[in-house]
């Protein structure tokens, strides 16, 4: 198992790197200000809750693993509840997670689950429902046109989504890749102001590893013999504004003509971060010529 969640990893440098630009955000953190937490925490169907911890860092310190690394958060007291028990959860491979006791803690559609953390005489608490989700409908490849040499293998992925009836669903997306883990776009949050209630056909963009991944090229589409899996996830409001807000902030650096934007954390006390439920559905498609 690795050290650190790479998509945790990258939830933190985005907020130390937006940290450090006025013009993007309205918080500024300094060397004084390291004590402000940031959690990153799910919930999904069928799975236990897992809570990364980490102090913020501070402007001028180096950023580089080893930053990230000493800036997780020891001894905490996480707890999270639904609606007839409590669990702790344990200290476990630098984050916290059910103990083996509570294994069957796991979550359910149409559940709210609460967490709460004591940390340096501090409380933090948090609430997110796991919404019911609505899947996708079909999935398919197009060959791209115009495409020559090592490029005539790429591929566009397209979905359709048929959305419910009722306004006020929200959607996060992570794709996988062969072997690798599941990750997100650069934007992986959408609404249904605009399409609600109809269907839409959407191009599914390929996650890729923020940490690593620097060049587009990498991952910009899919190819021929690749098996796409789509996991397709409702989310609740105070989870979509987190995330379109961090994605927006992020997208945005160095664009002159962009807008300040505050990323908008759903947890209480101060803290940086999203304790978020998935209401998660899978769809697979191998690419073929």
């Amino acid at each position: 198992m690795a050290i650190i969640s790479k998509n945790y990893a990258y939830l933190l440098i985005c907020l130390f790197f937006l940290s450090s630009c006025e013009k993007t955000v309205s918080f500024q953190l300094n060397n004084a200000e390291t004590k402000k937490l940031v959690v990153d925490g799910q919930i999904e169907t069928g799975k236990p809750p897992i809570v990364f911890l980490t102090n913020a860092i501070g402007v001028t310190n180096p950023l580089n693993l080893n930053t990230v690394l000493n800036s997780i958060v020891r001894g905490a007291i996480v707890e999270v509840r639904d609606a007839t028990r409590t669990i702790q959860l344990i200290e476990q491979n630098n984050s916290y997670q059910v103990a083996p006791q509570d294994s069957n803690f796991v979550g359910v559609p149409g559940q709210i689950y609460k967490l709460k953390i004591q940390y340096l005489g501090k409380v933090y608490e948090a609430s997110t429902k796991i919404p019911i989700v609505k899947s996708l409908d079909s999935m398919w490849a197009v060959k791209r046109v115009n495409t020559s040499g090592p490029d005539s293998n790429e591929v566009n992925i397209f979905a359709r989504y048929t959305d419910p009836d009722t306004l006020g669903n929200f959607v996060r997306y992570f794709t996988k890749r062969n072997r690798e883990p599941f990750f997100t776009g650069r934007n992986s949050v959408y609404n249904d102001e605009v399409i609600n209630g109809n269907g839409i056909d959407v191009r599914i963009e390929r996650g890729y590893d923020k940490i690593n991944d620097t060049s587009t090229k990498a991952f910009s589409n899919f190819i021929i013999g690749d098996t796409v899996q789509v996991k397709w996830c409702a989310i609740e409001k105070a989870v979509y504004n987190f995330w379109n807000t961090l994605e927006f902030s992020t997208n945005s650096v160095g664009n002159p003509f962009s807008s300040p934007s505050a990323i908008i954390s759903n947890i209480s006390n101060g803290a940086l971060g999203v304790w978020a439920g998935y209401g998660t559905s899978f769809k697979t498609i191998i690419v073929v010529k």
